[in-house]
Parts: C-alpha cells; sequence; structure tokens
C-alpha cells in the first residue's frame, strides 16, 4: 500500500523534515526490458507475487509524485533515469491510465520530498 506508506512518512517526519527515495520501476529478474513486467496481466502478476515479501513496483514516476502530494509533502528535487519507451497498449489495463506520456520513458528516479515547516 503504497499511499499509507507515504502517509507513514509523513507522520514521522517534523514538520520541515526531509526524505530521499530511489525508485526502480524496472522489471527486475522477470526481463532483460525494463518495462515488460508492466505487461502482465494483474492476474497473472498476483500469481507471480504471492508470497513475495517485497513484490516489485509497478506505479509509475507520476502516480509516485501524485500521492507523495496528495499526503502534503512538498517535491524537492527529482531525477530521472530514462531508457527505451514501453508501448503504452502492452501495459495491463489495471495500471495503464496511470501512466503519462513521460512515464513510460521512466527507468528510475530518486525523489527528495520535505514535509512542510508549517
Amino acid at each position: 500500500d503504497i499511499k499509507a506508506t507515504y502517509e507513514l512518512m509523513y507522520n514521522w517526519l517534523k514538520p520541515g523534515g526531509w526524505c530521499s527515495h530511489v525508485i526502480d520501476y524496472g522489471a527486475h529478474e522477470f526481463s532483460d526490458n525494463w518495462f515488460e513486467h508492466l505487461y502482465i496481466n494483474k492476474y497473472f502478476w498476483k500469481f507471480l507475487m504471492h508470497g513475495r515479501i517485497y513484490p516489485i513496483n509497478r506505479y509509475p514516476h507520476s502516480y509516485h509524485i501524485y500521492l507523495s502530494k496528495s499526503v502534503g509533502f512538498e517535491i524537492m528535487h527529482e531525477i530521472k533515469q530514462f531508457a527505451k519507451k514501453a508501448d503504452i497498449n502492452k501495459i495491463s489495463s489495471g495500471i495503464k491510465d496511470l501512466f503519462t506520456e513521460e512515464d513510460l520513458f521512466i527507468k528510475s528516479s530518486h525523489i527528495i520530498l520535505r514535509k512542510p515547516r508549517r
């Protein structure tokens, strides 16, 4: 539950506190191409992830940014690593609508967030 995780991090930090995240959007051992795990339908993906302590992230960069902002974080800095483009037409229907055009190129990112001082 990525949203709950961002909420926890936000609550842990003091006002003005910072956090840093390096996010790998890649397929890891599933494919030679960073994006091909996104093509697996949600039912087979659930089967593949069954029993894994840390399932592989299939949410795009823009969704992480959206969730970060939605819990109250300020985006202080982003570094994106771009790679070969994923095919939006092959992405699983359960996650396809979350992707922007830019997300189709983002293999990894480093996001630095700050809890406002308020």
